[in-house]
């Protein structure tokens, strides 16, 4: 009796897995429909954002956040002062805070030589949605 031979069977995608959280999001930001579908994103996904069109903003808004805010996503090039410059004046109000800096940069030119430490995360843009929500996830995790 003849068999024919066994072909493989393709492993079963699996479906990327619904990152989601309820913890706070300060976002930094100055282009509007980057922060705007950022926003929007997070927001979908049960995280609670606090957008900020510049540093300025985002200082005012870290300032006056009686709660807890866990997570600073901030672009590295922003037009009135750099992202590390500004993360360390909010880090230095709300200790426990984690920062995700986003660039069109490489991690080394954008940051300067200054290196990632447990509290501090590095993304490139350009992301997807699903990247983004990965990468907080991480982040806040960590």
């Amino acid at each position: 009796m003849c068999h024919e031979p066994l072909t493989e069977v393709p492993p079963l995608r699996q479906e990327p897995r619904t990152v989601s959280g309820t913890e706070t999001v300060l976002l930094v930001e100055d282009d509007a429909a980057t922060r705007e579908l950022m926003c929007r994103t997070l927001a979908a996904h049960g995280y609670t954002v606090v957008p900020a069109r510049d540093v300025w903003n985002a200082l005012t808004l870290a300032r006056s956040r009686a709660s807890r805010i866990d997570l600073l996503l901030i672009d590295i090039v922003m037009p009135d002062r750099n992202g590390p410059q500004f993360a360390q004046h909010v880090v230095t109000m709300h200790p426990k805070i984690r920062v995700l800096y986003v660039s069109g940069f490489p991690q080394a030119s954008a940051l300067g030589g200054q290196a990632l430490s447990a509290r501090v995360s590095f993304l490139p843009k350009p992301f997807t949605p699903g990247t983004l929500l990965a990468s907080i996830r991480e982040a806040l995790d960590a």
